[in-house]
């Protein structure tokens, strides 16, 4: 996390004072929450909520970690872990594993959540799938919390989740024998230059400034919207994904999202609606 060398210069009590008269209307004590460092990195209602990672990250010991990210925001870990089916290859070429996507803040900015997490191994490509294909995720509701009780909870639920993901491999082997419609691209396309920008879209998926503009006018005519728009399904879902490996959270979350909800809609046989 970047930090102004002006804002470590400003005294406790000054800040304080600034946040309250900011916010006139706050009827409740507010808790400052520091980094190791001693610099303020969050203001909470009340008490600080939160569990320690280390319990949880346990639960994730034979797992094959991806990636981790630390911050002053919490930490994420990407797995992917045989227990969620074996590596399977939708494309010849193209080995794939199923783990989970974790995410806790020990600072007050979310609780800890666990997701499906589709992983192509050749290229490090990654899609959040929501909790369709599963999600775990527990409130924090008090600051003396029961860590070990907590970590029960989630592992229940965890092999709970293992009950939902068995259609991955199936749908994704068909994801690479379809095209996506014309609307369905459509959406996928605007999405994708709404998080980052028409540019990077252009140049990263590999598409035309006027094929695109033809793409959204058709989208829009009730006798194109359905039409094959030409698109492999599963390659455009692997260009998304392959996009994120160039940014950092939040636009690389956003992009795993993008791809997790065009693998979800997709597999319910609808539209991707991600507006």
């Amino acid at each position: 996390m970047l930090i102004d060398p002006f804002a470590q210069k400003i005294p406790l009590d000054l800040l304080q004072t600034n946040i309250i008269r900011l916010g006139k209307d706050i009827r409740f004590p507010i808790q400052f929450v520091f980094n190791q460092n001693g610099l303020i990195v969050n203001a909470v209602k009340d008490e600080l909520k939160k569990i320690s990672s280390l319990p949880l990250i346990n639960l994730f010991r034979d797992h094959e970690v991806r990636r981790i990210a630390y911050s002053d925001y919490g930490v994420q870990i990407q797995t992917t872990n045989p227990i969620f089916g074996e590596q399977f290859e939708p494309k010849v070429g193209d080995p794939t594993g199923i783990g989970i996507n974790f995410n806790n803040s020990e600072t007050g900015f979310w609780d800890p959540k666990a997701e499906a997490l589709v992983w192509q191994l050749m290229c490090s490509n990654g899609a959040v799938l929501s909790k369709r294909f599963g999600q775990v995720k527990i409130r924090i509701k008090r600051a003396d919390i029961n860590e070990d009780s907590v970590a029960r909870t989630f592992q229940y639920k965890l092999d709970n989740m293992l009950k939902e993901v068995g259609i991955i491999p199936i749908r994704m082997r068909q994801m690479a024998e379809s095209n996506l419609t014309i609307e369905n691209a459509a959406t996928v396309l605007k999405s994708a230059a709404r998080i980052t920008s028409l540019e990077e879209v252009e140049e990263q998926l590999g598409i035309e400034r006027e094929e695109f503009k033809d793409i959204k006018a058709k989208a829009r005519l009730d006798e194109h919207k359905d039409d094959d728009s030409g698109f492999n399904t599963l390659k455009m879902y692997s260009d998304v994904t392959n996009m994120a490996n160039k940014y950092m959270d939040p636009t690389r979350r956003r992009l795993q999202v993008l791809g997790g909800k065009m693998f979800e809609f997709e597999a319910l046989g609808g539209k991707v609606n991600l507006n």
